[in-house]
């Protein structure tokens, strides 16, 4: 039209300018909204930072999806998933690093789910799946299961190995398990977290009784918030003792919820890491085991060794070894007499800067102990790669002591595997005296269990610090 009116003849020249311009301003104005509405109609319903579409547009194909379901008899599956400890990751590599860990995990799910499936992020790491058109529920756990393997396989090939997530999900199926999108969504989410308290990197399938132990479990969060804020959990302390002869040599921190009636640490400390509030905790529980090792010693009992149970999680992050510093420089306890505790899971992580972290403690003098050794996969690689002090022989072996030739052997063996790479030895679990005397007779260095004292208050501790146990 442009051309045309400018080709057109006896029409001023300066005029047709005119003409054309404000023709191709009007057009550049329209070109310019239509832009801007589709600029805004993405940012409704697609996430800025994986691609994927958002909550509105999850619940929008959610909607579409159980209406087409109800048409067809047909039925609709909500996974719901998100990466197990993300706010751990977080802090240990950084949020660029973790924006890039959501951003694959996006662009594997575009990769594996059908194209009649919709994949959305509607929180921090968690993401979900609209499963349409599927015939049986029967499909539905079988279906998830390729689709968490695929993302496996997809990862494995598009990250470094330490960035290999574990993906904990949840399934719901229309109509089954709920009549409407908004209550499908949250079976799913009540499902995922089920799999996040079993231990993380599985699959659930919604049940009606896991929707009254969610209850209790979001209860039981906000109470773990509060104490944590109330300054509630403390450290309790059970004693180490000499074998044979039975003499306090030192204590393992326990953490304690202070509160009647509160659950035990199999059940908190769970929640605590799952929260992101372990690394706050942990440090609190180091310092301050540290500070009353301390004054045991300014007191004048001889307390040689304080043991405190670390993380992967602190081990990974660059300023433990100042919360470290800061605990040796201000309780003025020598390095010598801290232990730091780990579990194999710090060697099984493959990370090396735990390595190089736990070097780094060994030079300050802090001893290091592995726990639960035996329990795991146990393999002798790890015993030189930790830099170890000592090995704490898991209760499972040592409460069968007397009973079963099979774990007497197999405790010796220990014993004298670790007397072999110089090594002390901690036996956990003694609880009653013959295992005690076994234990000094293979000439294990030291003991602790129920024989010789529970967790207990510091206060209650203290006064049998110069008896014989």
């Amino acid at each position: 039209m442009i051309e045309a009116f400018a080709d057109t003849p006896d029409i001023d020249p300066d005029l047709s300018r005119e003409v054309i311009e404000g023709i191709a301003q009007a057009l550049g104005h329209v070109y310019k909204r239509e832009h801007d509405r589709r600029v805004i109609e993405h940012m409704a319903y697609f996430d800025s930072l994986t691609g994927l579409g958002n909550r509105a547009l999850f619940f929008d194909r959610l909607e579409l999806a159980l209406r087409r379901a109800r048409r067809a008899d047909q039925c609709v599956a909500v996974l719901a998933l998100n990466i197990d400890r993300f706010r751990d990751i977080n802090d240990m590599v950084g949020k660029q690093a973790g924006d890039q860990l959501l951003i694959t995990l996006a662009q594997g799910l575009q990769d594996v789910i059908r194209e009649t499936d919709t994949a959305a992020r509607i929180g921090g790491d968690e993401f979900v799946v609209v499963f349409d058109g599927i015939d049986s529920s029967e499909d539905v756990e079988g279906l998830c299961q390729r689709v968490l393997k695929a993302l496996h396989h997809h990862h494995s090939m598009h990250t470094a190995e330490e960035f290999h997530p574990r993906l904990s999900a949840g399934v719901a199926v229309f109509p089954g398990d709920a009549p409407n999108a908004e209550a499908l969504t949250r079976c799913a989410e009540t499902a995922l977290q089920r799999s996040k308290t079993e231990g993380g990197a599985r699959l659930t399938v919604f049940d009606p009784a896991l929707a009254e132990r969610s209850a209790r479990r979001r209860e039981l969060e906000q109470e773990v918030r509060a104490a944590v804020s109330n300054g509630e959990l403390t450290p309790w302390f059970q004693p180490i003792v000499a074998l044979p002869g039975g003499r306090i040599i030192g204590a393992e921190a326990l953490l304690r919820w202070q509160r009647a009636g509160a659950p035990g640490p199999d059940q908190f400390v769970p929640i605590l890491e799952e929260l992101g509030l372990m690394l706050e905790v942990g440090d609190q529980v180091l310092h301050t085991a540290m500070q009353q090792a301390a004054d045991w010693r300014a007191a004048g009992h001889e307390f040689q060794r304080i043991s405190v149970n670390v993380s992967p999680v602190q081990l990974k992050r660059d300023h433990f070894l100042t919360v470290l510093d800061q605990a040796l420089a201000n309780t003025g306890l020598p390095a010598e007499c801290v232990c730091l505790e780990v579990t194999e899971n710090v060697y099984l992580e493959g990370d090396s800067s735990i390595r190089d972290r736990i070097a780094a403690i060994s030079e300050r003098g802090v001893h290091i102990a592995l726990d639960d050794f035996g329990t795991g996969y146990s393999a002798l690689g790890y015993l030189q790669w930790l830099r170890l002090d000592t090995l704490k022989i898991d209760k499972s072996f040592v409460q069968p002591l007397g009973q079963d030739p099979y774990y007497s052997n197999l405790v010796r063996s220990i014993i004298g595997l670790a007397q072999a790479l110089d090594l002390q030895v901690t036996a956990e679990g003694i609880e009653h005296p013959e295992a005690a005397r076994m234990l000094a007779s293979m000439d294990c260095t030291y003991g602790q269990g129920y024989y010789f004292g529970r967790a207990m208050p510091a206060d209650a501790l203290t006064p049998l610090l110069h008896k014989r146990l």
